[in-house]
């Protein structure tokens, strides 16, 4: 964000439970110049094994709640963007928690009043491919209504482009729900934008896997434009317990560029920028550091005594 990035996406943000308005207020606050949406519940999706249950428990116990946020640019995007619901009632049982909590669809429009449709998914894992299927099947849906509108998804897919170091049975999971992730892409007439490196670490157990993706629809690429990005870059920010990536792709062309304007709690004139700075803005997408929290209490219990990690597992990669 002190970047100036024309669009970040949050998810599995770790706020108090209670009234989003309120949540959205002080992130307002803390981000003027950022419009914030926010869609969020109280389920945490986890695996199977003894550490993932305890994690559930201790959610359960806390005054917390998962959230995906999505904060689009003021001087990008108006800030009447409206939240569509990308499934239809009578397929919220199917979707489990998926329906509310972990996808948010906004139909937002740019300074320019163009049309763009910003995404920001946080699928179910690999373990619940069923799952994965059912809510990639109503993005699909929504998407071939109308194949013309211009899109923006990002977040963290659960479908591994690479992987390393997951037992054989997780290896064919990941396997399955790539090969399904990607002709989703292909078939919609996405252009699937893959990380440099690895997105997702386990310190633990040793693996990495490429998680996080950005997918655009209908974005064209100005030909003066040099700094376009095939693969979205990554970096391990924040604390070194982190089991995930920030990734960010910068692509140009005008339609996500600043425009005058004052931002309110902004300083005057900021993100104006040059005609060089204006040809290119940055997509973010960040699993941020919500659930390694509660994990860095798990695994000082039962860890106590390790090394610490080396440099090249610090990498991700």
């Amino acid at each position: 964000m002190q970047k100036g990035a024309a669009v970040v996406l949050l998810q599995e943000v770790l706020i108090r439970k209670e009234p989003t308005f309120k949540v959205r207020r002080e992130l307002r606050q803390m981000f003027p110049k950022y419009e914030c949406y926010i869609a969020a519940g109280s389920h945490v999706d986890v695996g199977n094994d003894e550490n993932d249950r305890t994690l559930t428990e201790e959610y359960a116990r806390s005054k917390a709640q998962i959230t995906v946020v999505t904060f689009p640019h003021k001087r990008v995007f108006q800030t009447n963007a409206l939240v569509r619901t990308w499934y239809k009632p009578r397929d919220m049982s199917a979707l489990e928690h998926m329906a509310q909590v972990r996808v948010l669809w906004l139909e937002a429009k740019t300074q320019d009043n163009e049309s763009i449709s910003i995404v920001n998914v946080h699928q179910a894992t690999a373990k619940r491919h069923d799952l994965q299927r059912q809510v990639t099947y109503l993005l699909w849906a929504k998407i071939d209504a109308a194949l013309t509108q211009r899109r923006i998804m990002g977040g963290d897919f659960n479908a591994a482009l690479s992987h390393y170091g997951y037992a054989q049975s997780t290896s064919v999971l990941y396997d399955k729900v790539n090969k399904f992730s990607q002709d989703f892409a292909n078939s919609t007439h996405g252009t699937l934008i893959e990380s440099e490196a690895h997105t997702r670490r386990d310190l633990r157990r040793g693996s990495s896997a490429s998680l996080d993706h950005i997918i655009t629809w209908n974005l064209t690429y100005t030909s003066t434009c040099t700094m376009q990005s095939s693969t979205s870059k990554v970096h391990w920010v924040g604390a070194e317990c982190n089991d995930h990536a920030l990734i960010s792709c910068t692509f140009g062309g005008d339609l996500l560029t600043y425009r005058k304007g004052q931002v309110v709690g902004g300083r005057p004139g900021a993100g104006e920028g040059s005609a060089k700075q204006a040809m290119v803005q940055m997509i973010n997408v960040r699993v941020t550091t919500a659930r390694q929290r509660m994990h860095r209490k798990l695994q000082g219990r039962s860890n106590q005594g390790n090394k610490a990690p080396t440099e090249e597992n610090k990498s991700g990669s």
